[in-house]
């Protein structure tokens, strides 16, 4: 299985432990046995294994430090996060969009998907879903978007209390839009 894939796994389930799990997500996400390290300088994030660009975030968008994945940024004003997470190792490569789809919610029992729909993402589509779902008896929205391009996987996360899931949809729309990769092993 996609090491993303386990990542975003293991912090939905410690998402579902915690008493404040919006809050708490990104800072979560990465912290899974995964020892990748890159750097963002504006918007373009480098690992060894990759280098690509992301799309603008307005002010309200922080980024927040992660030991694994790639990056994650918070907003404040509404506890929402969005995050990205690339893996670019060949044996990885053989699952569909729809099943990387799926198992990024795997963990997610109470789960509605409300749409689901291939978007362009730079040089090809994605398979973006939206959820409303249920954890700790919190009620939140989720989307995701897989991304599969010439040598990498990329997901992308959003999520936020499900009253304010429309505020910054359209950031995270944004933020995908902008994605493009730049050079990968």
């Amino acid at each position: 299985m996609n090491k993303s894939i386990l990542v975003f796994i293991f912090v939905i389930l410690s998402f579902s432990l915690s008493s404040c799990a919006l809050t708490k997500f990104a800072g979560h996400y990465g912290s899974v046995g995964n020892k990748k390290s890159g750097n963002l300088n504006g918007d373009i994030f480098t690992t060894k294994f990759n280098s690509y660009r992301i799309g603008p975030l307005s002010d309200g968008w922080k980024k927040i430090r992660i030991k694994g994945g790639d990056l994650a940024f918070y907003n404040s004003s509404d506890d929402s996060t969005i995050t990205i997470n690339s893996d670019c190792s060949k044996e990885k490569r053989k699952y569909s969009l729809k099943a990387l789809s799926k198992s990024l919610v795997t963990g997610i029992k109470n789960k509605e998907l409300k749409e689901s729909k291939k978007i362009k993402v730079d040089t090809s589509e994605g398979l973006y879903a939206q959820y409303n779902a249920k954890l700790d008896n919190e009620v939140f929205g989720l989307a995701t978007l897989v991304y599969k391009s010439q040598k990498c996987n990329y997901d992308f996360s959003y999520s936020t209390d499900d009253t304010d899931f429309e505020q910054n949809q359209a950031s995270f729309l944004s933020f995908i839009s902008g994605f493009k990769e730049i050079s990968a092993k």
